[in-house]
């Protein structure tokens, strides 16, 4: 894989300028969560490349490794559904242009539905978008209400042998109402030869799916991580070490420890559990003799770029100083 390099330019001539700059600007600003400067000079350095811009923002230590889909929002209702034998979930995203639109009861009714028609037809992948039954359920509606309303995902989650599955809904707009901001579903089972009661793994469930809530893990374990993902993250952590003058076995390990907290941040098994963070989500697992088979986590507008500040009056603030 060939790493990006950015240049240093020493020209006092702005990458930003003009409105094509400032709509990367906007956009880097958003993405990344640093400062109008710093964006300003990523820019400069990687000759407007944003990819190679919001690394070269990393290497400096000015952006994280946090999934830039958190940093954004967007208007609408994620909604989890179980069946009465959590056995099976399902979780839905519906978009709306307002928040007006959002806490319309009859839009409420459209998210619920598509939560519960997902689970009854078990809809598996992004198969609800394509449903013309669904969609045909949201025409009518955006007929109705006159804004333009989208599916934006779903997922279909089945219970492993003599396990359960769970949903856990962040900010319900009424308790039980199984609507909110975010949605999560969690499967887990008893571990090979364990006898665990359904109350516990219910317990360690819930308590799973607040974590992943919180922690926002994109994979389950190390292994998931895709090889393209970890090479990139590779040369990226290897940037930023050889700025720490070290060489040979010294850069190695400085890369391997900071690789270490990439997997503490991006995978589930081995993020520090929440409630007890001396002890990682695979130790607790063990210790409950309970096995987690996946999740799903929706988080409302994740990946949509809607940011809420005032851009133009941050920019006009940055330029006065």
């Amino acid at each position: 894989m060939v790493f990006r390099v950015c240049r240093f330019l020493q020209s006092s001539t702005t990458a930003s300028s003009g409105a094509q700059g400032t709509v990367l600007l906007k956009e880097l600003r958003v993405r990344s969560g640093a400062g109008i400067l710093d964006c300003k000079k990523a820019l400069e350095a990687c000759s407007n490349d944003m990819d190679a811009a919001f690394d070269w923002l990393r290497q400096k230590g000015i952006a994280t490794a946090t999934k830039k889909a958190s940093r954004v929002a967007s208007e609408g209702l994620v909604a989890a559904v179980t069946s009465a034998d959590h056995s099976r979930a399902s979780v839905v995203e519906v978009n709306s242009e307002t928040d007006f639109v959002a806490r319309n009861p009859e839009f409420q009714v459209l998210v619920s539905d598509l939560a519960k028609y997902t689970l009854d037809r078990q809809i598996k992948g992004d198969g609800l978008k394509a449903d013309s039954v669904a969609q045909a359920k949201v025409v009518a509606l955006v007929g109705k209400i006159g804004e333009n309303l989208q599916i934006r995902r779903s997922a279909f989650v089945e219970a492993v042998q003599d396990g359960l599955v769970h949903a856990y809904v962040h900010n319900q707009i009424a308790p039980g109402s199984g609507l909110g901001q975010i949605g999560t579903l969690v499967s887990v089972a008893p571990s090979a030869g364990a006898r665990v009661s359904k109350e516990d793994l219910r317990a360690t469930a819930n308590e799973m799916a607040m974590h992943i809530t919180a922690m926002k893990p994109v994979y389950l374990t190390k292994e998931q991580v895709p090889a393209e993902v970890l090479e990139k993250e590779k040369e990226l952590l290897r940037e930023q070490a050889k700025e720490t003058g070290k060489s040979g076995p010294h850069l190695d390990k400085i890369i391997l420890g900071r690789l270490g907290r990439f997997y503490e941040e991006q995978c589930l098994l081995d993020q520090k559990f929440m409630i007890d963070a001396k002890k990682s989500v695979s130790q607790i697992l063990k210790e409950r003799n309970i096995t987690l088979a996946g999740f799903e986590r929706f988080a409302r507008g994740e990946g949509i770029e809607k940011p809420k500040e005032d851009f133009a009056a941050e920019v006009q603030a940055q330029a006065k100083k």
